[in-house]
């Protein structure tokens, strides 16, 4: 039985903990977080004993095998470095990963030099109609891919990041050669 821990209690880190109702194998054993009424209502709702609210404190006592990162999508450097310093094998990360370019060259350095393995919860493309519709793209059903043009009506801290990983998922993860941008909204952004 593998243990897992939690940094972070809010709407999406229950989303995360429902999950364990189909895992055989494994179960949250602690739960992190700054705020103590959103600690302790998780921790009541899943059964959690162990409270933190301080992530090098509950991966020094601990020792996960499971580290699930659902913080807001501003902090994810800090605790992806602490997990990979604690040796933590598996971390599940909460998209997005980098909202900052810095951000994503200090995680891939990291992850370039960790032992740790980092994955980043996307989960549309395992979904029913999905995976149809890819294996009828993958297969020439609907004829040859020529041009993929992806838009989104939410930000990336929503729902856009789902819309590109998908996008590039129908084009077998190959590396793009040029890419076109354009973002409105930008004060949405500013209410983060």
């Amino acid at each position: 039985m593998y243990t897992s821990a939690f940094l972070g209690c809010g709407p999406r880190a229950i989303a995360h903990a429902r999950a364990y109702e189909f895992v055989r194998r494994g179960s949250p054993v602690a739960a992190c977080d700054r705020h103590p009424e959103k600690l302790d209502t998780f921790c009541s709702q899943f059964g959690i004993e162990r409270r933190y609210s301080d992530l090098d404190d509950m991966l020094e006592h601990v020792k996960p095998e499971l580290l699930h990162i659902v913080t807001d999508p501003t902090n994810r450097v800090e605790p992806m470095r602490a997990a990979a310093e604690h040796r933590v094998p598996v971390v599940i990360v909460e998209k997005p990963v980098a909202i900052q370019g810095e951000d994503w060259r200090e995680l891939r350095e990291l992850n370039s030099v960790s032992t740790t393995r980092f994955v980043v919860n996307t989960q549309l493309h395992f979904h029913a109609r999905n995976r149809q519709l890819r294996r009828m793209v993958t297969e020439g059903l609907i004829g040859d891919i020529r041009f993929i043009e992806a838009s989104a009506r939410s930000t990336i801290l929503e729902q856009g990041v789902h819309v590109l990983e998908l996008a590039y998922s129908y084009n077998g993860y190959a590396q793009p050669i040029s890419v076109y941008a354009g973002i409105t909204g930008a004060e949405a952004l500013k209410s983060r």
